[in-house]
């Protein structure tokens, strides 16, 4: 089985620190791949492309959408693939954008 992780952050330094991050999941699954995009439409694509990820670490702030933008638009990936949002904002500010939606929170 071929592990595919997808990472999607705008921001070029946290991206590659989110890859470099995943070095230890390529020794363990040698043959894992790991793509990175900076957009949420390009995840988009790559998400419902023929194999789809196993995991997408995404950023809740995707310019131009906003925060909000972004969760209300991640139904049209969710049931793709497992999504772990990725964000500076702080707990509180994630309940608050997303409102009454179901979510488990790491800090």
């Amino acid at each position: 089985m071929k592990l595919r992780i997808l990472i999607v952050e705008d921001d070029q330094s946290m991206s590659a620190l989110l890859k470099r991050m995943m070095d230890p999941i390529r020794r363990e699954f040698p043959k894992a791949e790991v793509d990175v995009v900076h957009n949420f439409e390009d995840a988009k694509r790559i998400i419902h492309g023929i194999p789809a990820p196993d995991i997408a670490l995404m950023d809740l702030s995707l310019p131009p959408l906003r925060s909000s933008d972004t969760l209300n638009r991640l139904h049209e990936i969710e049931n793709r693939c497992a999504i772990v949002v990725v964000t500076g904002h702080s707990p509180d500010e994630v309940r608050k954008i997303l409102g009454a939606r179901q979510i488990e929170i790491v800090h």
